[in-house]
């Protein structure tokens, strides 16, 4: 039986390997072990697990028949272009809101007005930045006064002047009007105002 030899590398001729099945013997490099395949579910290993790499192409102008193998497209950018079918995504924008309407008001013991009823309020925001607490009404008849026995609710005193201590109201359902009151002379309450 004639003997089979394989010039390698440097011009040298080596002697060519079967294995039991009369396969020849190669030496993979470059691809892993197992070539570039990988079992599905397999672990994975970021640097160091083999794996099968994507193929695209940069802007390829043909249209490849229904039922053949193709590889993606790409941009410029190596960023896999994708086709969004018309009518198939339907996105809602969030409603649109003005710039908020804000203030800082100072508070005595006199019922005043915070806020005019507004039927296009979306958001109030109190907070008591002052040091005395604030009664708040919540007036539905238009002209109602608040006072320490007449509130919604209370706006706690804050430790000192801005301290930003006291809790904060948001308010997303009330679009009437807002009256308030302080405990003592020296009442301060920053409000935030959003609408629609």
């Amino acid at each position: 039986m004639a003997e089979t030899f394989i010039q390698a590398p440097a011009g040298k001729l080596v002697l060519a390997q079967a294995d039991s099945a009369g396969n020849l013997k190669v030496s993979v490099t470059g691809a892993g072990s197992g070539g570039t395949s990988s079992v599905d579910e397999a672990a994975f290993t970021p640097g160091e697990s083999a794996g099968t790499p994507a193929m695209g192409a940069v802007n390829p102008s043909d249209t490849p028949a229904n039922g053949v193998l193709a590889i993606v497209a790409l941009d410029s950018a190596r960023n896999m272009k994708v086709n969004i079918a018309a009518g198939s995504i339907t996105v809602t924008p969030p409603s649109a809101t003005t710039i908020p309407n804000t203030g800082l008001s100072a508070i005595a013991t006199a019922s005043v007005q915070l806020l005019a009823a507004n039927s296009s309020r979306v958001r109030m925001i109190l907070q008591n930045v002052g040091t005395t607490n604030i009664y708040v009404l919540e007036d539905a008849t238009g002209s109602g006064s608040a006072s320490a026995t007449n509130f919604t609710y209370i706006l706690r005193a804050g430790g000192s002047s801005k301290d930003g201590s006291s809790p904060i109201i948001l308010d997303t359902v009330w679009k009437g009007r807002v009256v308030v009151c302080g405990s003592a002379s020296g009442g301060l309450v920053n409000w935030t105002e959003e609408t629609a």
